[in-house]
């Protein structure tokens, strides 16, 4: 089975840009496949993939109208081979005309997603992102933990409230303000290559939070270090639909507290450890009862079906069904 698969495989920082690359790491060591990857931009000007003769496209994108439309284009060039899209931060219009660009299949991570794809008729069914369990995994003592706080500078004697930030408006940060006082400080960690908000980051800065605009090769330790994440965003257009950030707090068996964002509270039952929230007090109330402490943490578990060698091998088995059919 030949598959190239399709997305931004730079070195930013980004949820997209992350699925795919541990889609491809999976199935790149998979003796049961061959693969090849390309980037979007590039795809119809490489000849490589001419001779390399795919018998899917995999596209790991957002996906809007034009990544559409090229997954579209590649179906003319190449009419033998199934076109496959992950949708796994979708930013289209509910317009019918874009049936007329439907792929064989198409991958989604949300209820909603799945109701907007039905109803431009494309054949949808359910793939999540994962997560490497392997990385992010729990330290072993507080001790660990205050070594931890030491090495990046962080208080010894405060709660910590982590959060990985996009910081734009969207993301629906303002709460990170309310949370700093004597007792718990905020950690945000944003991304070096991305366009940010100067003065939300200003704001946070003021407020008391610690911010770290850095690429850290390992952000596992800032899961460890922490108490607490916090996932305070609504708008989906702010983030992917499954937020890899959210995974991998679970995969730590650190509390989350989190907004009923995408496909999470599909995905998740609440409680263990995992607190869903609708509003700033609901995020107040659970911090404090995390702070109380006695919670039974359950959240490792709760992942262990989303290591990214599960995901793969649903993918793989998605792939063997289209080339039959």
């Amino acid at each position: 089975m030949r598959v190239c698969l399709v997305g931004h495989f730079d070195k930013i920082d980004e949820g997209v840009r992350n699925v795919a690359r541990n889609l491809f790491s999976e199935l790149y060591n998979n003796p049961e496949i061959e693969i090849i990857k390309t980037d979007i931009r590039s795809l119809l000007f490489n000849n490589k993939i001419k001779e390399f003769k795919p018998e899917i496209f995999h596209f790991v994108i957002s996906p809007t109208i034009t990544g559409i439309f090229v997954a579209k284009v590649v179906s003319f060039f190449f009419p033998c081979s199934k076109v496959i899209i992950s949708a796994v931060h979708p930013n289209i219009p509910k317009n019918r005309l874009l049936k007329y660009l439907k792929p064989d299949l198409i991958f989604v991570q949300s209820d909603v997603s799945s109701i907007l794809f039905e109803y431009l008729d494309y054949n949808v069914s359910f793939l999540y992102n994962g997560v490497d369990i392997e990385k992010f995994r729990p330290i072993n003592s507080n001790f660990e933990k205050q070594k931890l706080k030491e090495k990046y500078g962080i208080p010894k004697d405060k709660f910590v409230i982590l959060h990985l930030a996009s910081f734009k408006k969207q993301r629906n940060l303002e709460i990170f303000k309310k949370l700093n006082d004597a007792e718990k400080i905020v950690v945000l960690i944003g991304r070096p290559k991305e366009k940010y908000d100067k003065h939300l980051i200003k704001e946070m800065n003021s407020s008391g939070c610690i911010v770290f605009i850095e690429h850290f090769t390992h952000i596992e330790d800032f899961f460890n270090l922490s108490d607490c994440y916090v996932f305070p965003t609504v708008d989906p257009k702010a983030c992917i639909e499954t937020p890899l950030s959210v995974l991998e707090a679970l995969s730590c068996n650190i509390p989350v507290i989190t907004t009923k964002f995408g496909s999470l509270p599909f995905l998740f039952e609440e409680g263990n450890g995992l607190y869903f929230v609708e509003t700033d007090e609901d995020i107040l109330k659970n911090l404090d009862l995390i702070k109380k402490g006695g919670v039974k943490l359950q959240n490792r578990s709760k992942v262990s079906v989303f290591r990214w060698s599960e995901i793969s091998k649903m993918l793989l088995d998605c792939y063997k069904k289209i080339i039959k059919h």
